[in-house]
């Protein structure tokens, strides 16, 4: 699906580049090229952290990112951190519901990102 998202026109900028292995000057979006974003959980909802050992998306990205830095390019590797963070026990926590009971729930995140990048980097 194809939608507009506001009004604003997005303009091209002209930087050096190479088409067909050429160097050249090449257009690209004034905006947003180039840009990785990376959240610890979809919208709406909470985003765990382990009081001992700090953000869950923290901890899976530098374990995969050891694992697997050499090996894929960064958007393969965030959507194994993606993997990780929903599949495995490792990453799972106890929230706090009410603060009077100290009543708990079990909850999983989803790990949310959006890539504009280019290139496989």
């Amino acid at each position: 699906m194809q939608a507009c998202r506001g009004s604003t026109l997005n303009k091209p900028i002209t930087k050096a580049g190479k088409k067909k292995n050429v160097l050249t000057n090449i257009e690209i979006p004034s905006h947003g090229s180039d840009i990785l974003l990376m959240y610890g959980t979809i919208p709406g909802f909470v985003s765990l952290r382990d009081e001992v050992k700090g953000s869950i998306l923290v901890q899976a990205f530098c374990r995969v990112m050891k694992d697997q830095m050499f090996r894929q390019d960064l958007v393969s590797i965030i959507t194994e951190v993606c993997r990780v963070v929903a599949e495995e026990d490792e990453y799972k926590g106890n929230v706090v519901v009410d603060e009077q009971t100290g009543q708990t729930e079990e909850a999983k995140q989803m790990i949310c990102f959006t890539s504009m990048l280019m290139r496989k980097i």
